[in-house]
């Protein structure tokens, strides 16, 4: 006995099914005290096979092209939030680096600042001790030629005291010999204060230098631009 052959559903069929089971279900027996009704299970499930069997080809691998398409884009979102997240990293990274490159230059700028400040403190030490080294010994020969001047002016004036207008002269010539001796040391007092005050004048040049290059070292790092992402 030849086995008996399936009926075959063509897609316009799925609509025929489909108003059947609705019939089914209108037909069906209503369960008491409830919205439910009750059917003939075995030819329910074989009108459900009947419509799946009728469906076009084309459609059952759209579905699957669905799910695989749904498939891709999840893997697609996690990538992207991987990327994301190793973006996030690398910018914090970048940026951490950017921070402590930028402490080091600034700390770098400081010590450096504290050095040019500490050799300039040296250099007007240094430049002082020998102002007033240069100034005492100026001090020094000027009072030592003063005093080779009033013991000559003593010694003339003690050759010419035997005479009136002599002794007179000598005076005058003493007393404006001592006049010069004093102006000429006075002369070289004020040499050496200026030659002090210049020294601390370019010393305080140069430190205001220094104070307005750390100056425009602090404001250039404060405003470096960050790197965006």
């Amino acid at each position: 006995m030849e086995a008996q052959e399936e009926p075959q559903y063509a897609p316009s069929d799925v609509i025929a099914v489909l108003d059947r089971l609705t019939e089914m279900i209108e037909e069906g027996r209503s369960v008491p005290f409830s919205a439910s009704v009750m059917i003939n299970q075995a030819e329910g499930v074989e009108l459900l096979d009947n419509a799946r069997a009728a469906l076009p080809a084309d459609l059952v691998n759209a579905d699957r092209i669905v799910a695989d398409a749904n498939k891709v884009l999840d893997a697609a979102d996690e990538e992207a939030e991987q990327t994301i997240s190793d973006a996030r990293s690398e910018a914090e990274r970048v940026t951490t680096e950017a921070n402590q490159s930028a402490e080091q230059t600034i700390a770098q700028a400081d010590e450096q600042a504290r050095q040019t400040v500490a050799d300039a403190n040296q250099q007007a030490e240094s430049a002082i001790a020998h102002a007033s080294a240069q100034a005492e010994e100026t001090i020094a020969q000027a009072k030592e030629q003063a005093s080779q001047i009033l013991q000559e002016a003593r010694q003339r004036a003690d050759q010419m005291v035997a005479q009136e207008n002599v002794y007179q002269e000598a005076q005058r010539v003493a007393k404006e010999t001592v006049n010069a001796a004093r102006g000429e040391a006075s002369d070289f007092m004020t040499q050496s204060d200026q030659y002090v005050n210049d020294s601390l004048t370019q010393l305080e040049d140069l430190l205001g230098a220094i104070a307005e290059q750390t100056r425009k070292g602090r404001a250039q790092f404060s405003h470096q631009e960050r790197p965006q992402f």
